[in-house]
C-alpha cells in the first residue's frame, strides 16, 4: 500500500495572497464568523458587569463611547433573577460613573480598545430611547429569571456614545447583568 496524500488547495487574491484554504477532508471552503476573526486578530473586546439584589424597578446602565478613529461593532446581552425591561439609548450625554477597562477577547494580544466604558454612568442625560426589549422570567417567589443573547449588531460610529439599560420589573430585589461584546473597525 502505497502512502496516501491530500492534495492542499487555497483560493488566492491576484496578488498571491491566500484568502481561503480548502477542508481537506470535506472537501468544503474553511469558514469562521466575522468575531470569531476579529478575537483572533486581537480587535474584539468585552464588558460585563452583575449587580446583586437590585430592586424592583430598580435600573442598571453601561454607557459606551467610540473614540475618533473607531468603529464598534457591538452585540450586548442581559440577565435578571426575573422579569427585565431592556433599553438602547443613543446620544446619551453622561459624563461621570465607574470607568472600565474592556477586556481584549484574545488574551494573548496587546491591543487596547479604543473604547470608553462608563459602568453606572451619571452626570448627564439618558439621550434618545431607540429601542425597549421586555424580557419575562416571572415575578416575585415565582420569578425563574429571563436572558437576551442575540446576535442583533449595531455599528456604533467613531465619536459616537450609546447606552445600554436593564431595568428589574420582577416584583422584588432580583439580580442584574449586562454583557457588551464588540469588534473594533479603525479608520
Amino acid at each position: 500500500m502505497g502512502e496516501t496524500r491530500s492534495q492542499k488547495i487555497a483560493i488566492t487574491d491576484l496578488y498571491g495572497e491566500k484568502i481561503a484554504s480548502i477542508d481537506e477532508y470535506v472537501h468544503g471552503i474553511v469558514m469562521i464568523d466575522v468575531m470569531h476573526r476579529e478575537i483572533h486578530e486581537g480587535e474584539a473586546f468585552i464588558v460585563t458587569k452583575a449587580w446583586a439584589a437590585v430592586g424592583d424597578d430598580g435600573v442598571k446602565k453601561i454607557q459606551i463611547e467610540t473614540d475618533s478613529t473607531t468603529a464598534a461593532h457591538l452585540v450586548f446581552s442581559g440577565a435578571c433573577g426575573g422579569s427585565f425591561y431592556g433599553k438602547i439609548y443613543t446620544v446619551p450625554t453622561h459624563d461621570a460613573g465607574t470607568e472600565v477597562i474592556p477586556m481584549n477577547m484574545n488574551l494573548g494580544s496587546i491591543n487596547v480598545s479604543g473604547v470608553a466604558v462608563l459602568v453606572d454612568p451619571s452626570g448627564g442625560a439618558d439621550g434618545t430611547m431607540a429601542q425597549e426589549f421586555l424580557f419575562p422570567g416571572g415575578e416575585k417567589k415565582a420569578a425563574g429569571g429571563a436572558g437576551s443573547g442575540d446576535r442583533d449588531e449595531f455599528i456604533i460610529p467613531p465619536n459616537t456614545k450609546f447606552m445600554v439599560e436593564v431595568k428589574n420589573v420582577a416584583g422584588d430585589a432580583q439580580d442584574l447583568w449586562i454583557g457588551l461584546e464588540w469588534y473594533e473597525v479603525t479608520s
